[in-house]
């Protein structure tokens, strides 16, 4: 009776053992999936950043092409040129 109960023993100790190994894996697991979370997002912050960079970018070109359009569409206006005083002599 004492064997069996040894024995009994010893396969719940086993059993727990290899549950807090399982654990433990699954702790290790889950730490792994957040790192990789944590480092998605901060890609995702990154792309975001680089985003409202090239958007600030595209405005700042297209302010300046479109000042660039007006320029060249805006004809100059002729200066008057002063008329040559014509000296009559009589």
């Amino acid at each position: 009776m004492v064997a069996r109960i040894q024995s009994t023993t010893a396969r719940i100790r086993s059993t727990i053992a290899r549950i807090q190994s399982t654990t433990a894996q699954i702790q290790l697991t889950t730490a792994r999936i957040q790192l990789t979370i944590a480092r998605i997002q901060l890609t995702i912050a990154r792309i975001q950043l680089t985003t409202v960079g090239i958007q600030s970018t595209t405005a700042r070109i297209q302010y300046r092409n479109l000042a660039n359009l007006l320029l060249l569409n805006t004809k100059p206006m002729a200066l008057p040129t002063p008329r040559a005083k014509t000296q009559q002599f009589n």
